[in-house]
């Protein structure tokens, strides 16, 4: 076997390595994957991500929402703030702008009338919006009358009245999916001039509500079911806004 010498001075030799064929031929043989350990290798990594990535994409999806509620919350605060500034009719109550179109002694072209004239109102508290009146420019969101506001980040506004309490719904993607309360439509309230959420405590008139217990009907069951057990999934306005997440 030779050896070959890597001198750094005249006089010492730093290193010497063999490199004869026979210690290339025993110590430097490479092995390769065969094609059936390939194939095993990408079958685990390809389930492994078929368990993952759905839950991954979902936590995802579940973060937006949560972000896109708490925009559309502060939005609203602004907005009940300045409805009486836009429309001195709006003062004493808020009310007086919001849950008109309701009124049992109107009749359904009157609610429409007014529910337009509300989106009007509504609207002007929004520097960039239009107003939609159809199920496709204005999806779940639309009340059972009239109109509702599309902001230009893509949020549609609607208020109606239900149970004599004025009640404002958002959904925060507009019309994309999944369209479903709960997870990217939302509820609330207006309670002596402000904005609560549905399922937070609240008493407004013979009807009186009490966090956190209402909470409990907020669950994957009741929102994947699309209210058809209830409207109780409209409590995860309050769930979501107090613990900050989308458990459910």
């Amino acid at each position: 076997m030779q050896f070959n010498s890597y001198i750094i001075s005249d006089t010492k030799t730093a290193l010497s390595i063999p490199v004869g064929k026979e210690f290339l031929s025993t110590n430097f043989k490479s092995k390769a994957f065969t094609l059936a350990e390939t194939l095993i290798t990408l079958s685990i990594i390809g389930v492994v991500a078929a368990i993952t990535v759905p839950t991954l994409m979902s936590n995802m999806n579940k973060q937006t929402y949560v972000t896109g509620l708490k925009k559309a919350y502060n939005q609203l605060q602004n907005a009940i703030k300045m409805l009486p500034v836009v429309d001195p009719s709006c003062y004493p109550s808020v009310n007086n702008c919001l849950d008109l179109s309701i009124d049992d002694k109107f009749g359904d072209d009157e609610k429409m009338n007014l529910q337009n004239a509300s989106v009007q109102t509504f609207a002007q508290v929004f520097k960039h919006h239009k107003i939609g009146s159809t199920k496709e420019e204005c999806g779940r969101a639309l009340p059972y009358h009239g109109a509702c506001v599309i902001t230009n980040d893509g949020m549609i506004y609607s208020s109606y009245n239900n149970y004599g309490m004025t009640h404002l719904n958002v959904d925060i993607n507009g019309t994309k999916g999944p369209n479903k309360i709960g997870r990217d439509i939302f509820t609330f309230v207006i309670e002596n001039n402000k904005l609560r959420a549905a399922g937070d405590s609240y008493t407004i008139g013979y009807h009186s509500y009490t966090a956190p217990s209402t909470y409990e009907y907020c669950t994957t069951e009741y929102v994947n079911n699309d209210t058809s057990k209830g409207f109780y999934d409209s409590y995860c306005t309050g769930k979501v806004l107090r613990e900050g997440k989308m458990d459910y």
